[in-house]
């Protein structure tokens, strides 16, 4: 998602929007947030930038509690490599790597946060 913000009734240019800063990135379903009203489909982008250097995170299902929680990341079409121990410098460099539903990005886009990452301490 990007960090700018547009009026409804500007005419969106897609090479415009996708060259601006980026706040965070998503997995999501394009497809189902426009059917659930979530945001709507204004033109399409051959070039969507940069992706070698897009981060996304997350940990181990089988641990305990947060604090024993091993971290991984991975770079899109890449490998996942062990981080351990999430630190506030990666946290700040990566991006949750969960399938979210549409709603829960445009919560994110409004609120700043998934919902339900209250849950997890280290994601504040």
């Amino acid at each position: 998602m990007f960090k700018k913000e547009y009026p409804r009734e500007y005419e969106l240019n897609p090479e415009e929007v996708v060259s601006d800063e980026v706040d965070f990135y998503a997995h999501t379903i394009l497809r189902m947030g426009v059917a659930d009203g979530d945001w709507q489909k204004v033109g399409k982008c051959k070039d969507v930038g940069d992706t070698d250097n897009i981060l996304f995170r997350g940990y181990r299902k089988n641990a305990i509690d947060h604090k024993e929680r091993i971290w991984y990341a991975w770079y899109i079409n890449k490998e996942w490599f062990t981080i351990g121990k999430l630190t506030s410098d990666f946290r700040a460099k990566s991006d949750i790597g969960s399938v979210w539903v549409s709603s829960a990005v445009a919560y994110r886009i409004r609120n700043g946060v998934f919902p339900g990452t209250a849950y997890w301490p280290e994601e504040h």
